[in-house]
């Protein structure tokens, strides 16, 4: 390595022959230049391959998902590698290896188990593996790739996938170094995902623990046959079982004889279409004192579902808004004070009636009175008094009438009962003077006239009181009277004797 200038000198003052200094100098000079462009070169792909290795880890520290750890680890290896190699990562999903694609996501192709076998085993080995065609293939790598190296993912012996690379030679020592050291950052990289996804699946699932434990609603899981699989804790604090009371045992098993059939379509008809949406009926269930409460039931098929496999009941207890809406419902067909029908509830079942007198060929009649001298009650004793004689007026008129009647309350001190099934005018007038001893038993006073109007021909609804008012006004009762009749556009009135102090002073139909 000593300079040309300085061998000529020193050779020429020695006698040696010159051309033989030169040529050795020069081709020592030109070996070590070579040498040290090749170490230069390999410092360059040592750097590059550092820098790809520090991109690398710095992608999977930033990498939240599993897609986003395969896309940066397929980035690093082409890097490693370099042109001409094949790069391929398959990642362990069940007891299959998936082929992961450019950017990172599953092709949603599974190898076949032979070839997931032979890869894992090729991991475990050396580097350089020799694989089947058939497995090349399914990898979509050349049969014409001469190098077939195999690099295991693994974390405390437990495999999470291969990264393969197929090229025209070996890799070098230093490539594989770098190929072996990316899959480690790799495999901790998966393993720290799948970490985090389990905290947060057990934290969501407690969450949703929690929620479903203090929810008012009870959640049932059961299988197609009504099984429970499932009951949330509510169940204990709405019903009064305890969970282990329940599961195991058909949920149909807790509502009444004659609402099990109706559960058991509705389940049946739901396991057999997978893409029904959420469906309500409602049903009463049973607590463990023995009430009977009312629900809605919510069912979602989720047997296709693998995180559940049944169908979802969710049951809310609905007794309280039942028992609201059935209030309310008397309310608006009843009177308040009485606690008799009212005029809508009157008329609707007046209406009701004359179709079925018309079908059964039967007759009807309504009885309509007012009270004597209430005007007098409520300015001498007061509304407090005049209410209880209503009240106590309609209790003896509910305790006269049939079952089959209806007794009502127009409003103010008018009164009014549908005699449905009546025979004759004999007998509407037996049960207009019933209705009359039954509301002045308590105070025997002169005798009054009975008046009763009965039908000559077919009438309607709307025109029934009135028509009845007037044939009791036609007849010679006085005006203080019992009268009452079926509905008929023609009346004819009779007048009786009867005994009564009451104060219901006329009822007409």
């Amino acid at each position: 390595l000593i300079a040309p200038a300085t061998q000529v000198l020193v050779g020429g003052a020695q006698g040696i022959d010159m051309r033989v200094m030169i040529a050795s100098s020069s081709s020592l000079f030109l070996l070590v230049v070579a040498r040290m462009a090749v170490l230069v070169r390999q410092q360059e792909r040592s750097v590059e391959r550092e820098r790809a290795l520090r991109a690398a880890g710095l992608a999977l520290v930033a990498a939240t998902a599993r897609d986003q750890i395969a896309a940066a680890a397929l980035d690093a290896a082409r890097t490693l590698t370099g042109p001409g190699y094949v790069v391929r990562l398959c990642l362990l999903t069940g007891e299959r290896l998936e082929l992961i694609d450019e950017r990172g996501r599953s092709e949603q192709r599974a190898m076949s188990p032979s070839t997931t076998q032979r890869m894992l085993v090729a991991a475990s080995g050396p580097a350089l593996a020799e694989l089947p065609i058939d497995a090349l293939a399914e990898m979509s790598i050349a049969a014409t790739s001469r190098a077939v190296h195999v690099v295991g993912l693994e974390v405390r012996d437990d495999a999470r996938g291969v990264l393969v690379a197929a090229g025209p030679s070996a890799m070098s020592s230093s490539q594989l170094a770098a190929l072996q050291a990316l899959a480690t950052s790799v495999s901790l990289a998966l393993e720290s995902t799948s970490l985090t996804e389990d905290i947060h699946r057990r934290e969501s699932e407690a969450r949703f623990s929690s929620l479903v434990a203090r929810s008012s609603d009870l959640i049932t899981v059961v299988a197609a046959d009504g099984t429970v699989l499932y009951q949330s804790p509510s169940i204990e604090r709405v019903l009064g079982y305890a969970t282990e009371e329940v599961i195991g045992v058909r949920f149909d098993d807790l509502l009444p004889e004659e609402e099990r059939p109706r559960l058991i379509a509705v389940l049946s008809k739901g396991s057999r279409a997978s893409d029904a949406g959420p469906e309500a009926i409602e049903c009463r269930l049973r607590h463990q004192d023995g009430r009977w409460l009312q629900f809605e039931v919510l069912h979602t098929n989720l047997l296709d579902d693998e995180h559940v496999r049944g169908i979802v009941l969710n049951s809310r207890d609905v007794s309280e808004r039942k028992a609201f809406e059935e209030q309310l419902a008397h309310q608006a067909f009843h009177d308040s004070l009485t606690m008799l029908a009212n005029r809508a509830l009157f008329a609707d079942r007046v209406e009701h009636a004359l179709a079925r007198a018309g079908s059964e060929q039967s007759g009807l009649a309504v009885v309509f009175g007012d009270l004597d001298d209430f005007k007098t009650i409520n300015d001498s004793l007061g509304h407090g008094a005049g209410d209880q004689v209503l009240i106590e007026v309609a209790r003896r008129l509910a305790a006269t009438v049939r079952p089959t009647d209806t007794a009502a309350r127009f409003g103010g001190d008018e009164f009014a009962v549908l005699l449905e099934r009546v025979g004759d005018d004999e007998e509407a007038t037996e049960v207009a003077e019933r209705i009359l001893e039954g509301s002045s038993a308590a105070s025997p006073a002169a005798p009054r006239p009975t008046c009763c109007a009965t039908p000559t021909s077919p009438c309607t609804s709307p025109s029934a009181t009135a028509r009845a008012a007037t044939a009791c006004s036609r007849s010679r009762c006085t005006p203080k009277r019992w009268s009452g009749s079926s509905c008929a556009p023609t009346f004819s009135a009779r007048s009786t004797p009867t005994s009564s102090s009451s104060p219901i002073n006329r009822l007409c139909g």
